[in-house]
């Protein structure tokens, strides 16, 4: 066989060097550049400080500030503070950063209240219990929120160490190929979408075996009162948002709700009749095929936290959080 000359094999590395580095910034000039993870021991995954980026391709790019939360930088002391705790529903996937419902809810509490966004997109109900507990004593909020929805009962830790080592090895070889090339992200989205598979942050499958909502959430209760427990020594109340509205699957979350309502404590405020709003799936997701709240969702969510707070006459853990700036939603 004839080997091919030193120069055409100079040329062909010359010719694919100059046709990726062209489809590397057509992509960044096309969509930005996505935002990075960086690997976590116990949270398996968490999002790079200050950075600025898209969850995915095509979506508006998010703002991270030097704590790895979306949103403005956290400037305290104020003389309340609430916590937001989810995944990428609160994370506000596919909406401008001041159209997520932590943003708006700040805006109603005004300029002496700080509503911080601690959603990461991806986590299921074990991993914001950790980064509760790993974040609350130093944060010290008057006020936690958690919208849950069906997908963080689902996402479960690793119960074998070395699958887990395994899956976190795999995160830091995508976080190494990544930080240097959208092309690689942008690539990899495609075969995921194409052939089903999962290269991406979540390509082990450390999500569990579908079960029915009873068992799954007898499998994670005690993360909910775990999370309680420390809110109750404090006097203060975890307000608990169930997400998504039954217009998603009538069926499901009437038995997703029922089932969280019925077998918890008096430590938490439930907020779950957003689906009395009656959007249409088409106003209550960012697209036909991507289910994440819209901005209008969003919307609805902060003023029923707000109109919540009114009932409570803004006074959590004895302190009185009343906003200062105007306007504010309507109440019911």
């Amino acid at each position: 066989m004839k080997k091919l000359p030193i120069k055409n094999i100079l040329l062909l590395l010359v010719f694919l060097g100059t046709f990726l580095l062209i489809a590397e910034l057509s992509i960044r000039i096309t969509y930005g550049v996505r935002l990075v993870y960086e690997v976590d021991n116990e949270l398996y995954w968490k999002l790079k400080p200050n950075q600025i980026g898209h969850p995915d391709f095509g979506l508006p790019t998010a703002s991270i500030n030097s704590d790895g939360f979306r949103g403005k930088e956290i400037t305290p002391p104020h003389n309340c503070n609430i916590l937001v705790l989810g995944d990428s529903y609160s994370f506000g996937w596919g909406v401008l950063d001041n159209e997520t419902y932590p943003s708006l809810l700040d805006a109603f509490m005004g300029s002496s209240t700080e509503v911080i966004n601690a959603a990461i997109p991806g986590y299921g109900l074990f991993q914001e219990n950790i980064l509760f507990k790993r974040i609350y004593p130093n944060l010290n909020p008057d006020v936690v929120i958690l919208l849950l929805n069906k997908h963080d009962l689902v996402r479960t830790p690793f119960t074998n160490e070395s699958a887990k080592e395994k899956y976190l090895l795999h995160i830091t070889l995508r976080k190494k190929i990544g930080r240097y090339s959208e092309l690689s992200k942008f690539v990899s989205q495609k075969i995921n979408r194409a052939f089903g598979t999962r290269l991406g942050i979540d390509s082990l499958n450390y999500v569990s075996e579908y079960q029915d909502f009873k068992t799954l959430w007898a499998n994670q209760q005690h993360y909910i009162e775990e999370m309680t427990a420390i809110l109750a020594k404090d006097n203060k109340k975890l307000y608990l948002i169930l997400y998504p509205p039954k217009i998603n699957n009538q069926t499901a979350s009437a038995e997703f709700y029922n089932t969280i309502t019925n077998s918890v404590g008096s430590n938490i405020v439930f907020i779950d009749d957003l689906d009395n709003a009656n959007l249409t799936a088409e106003e209550a997701h960012i697209s036909a095929t991507d289910w994440h709240p819209s901005a209008l969702a969003h919307q609805l969510i902060a003023t029923r936290i707000y109109q919540e707070f009114q009932r409570a006459n803004f006074t959590f853990n004895g302190k009185t959080c009343k906003p200062t700036s105007y306007p504010h939603p309507q109440s019911s």
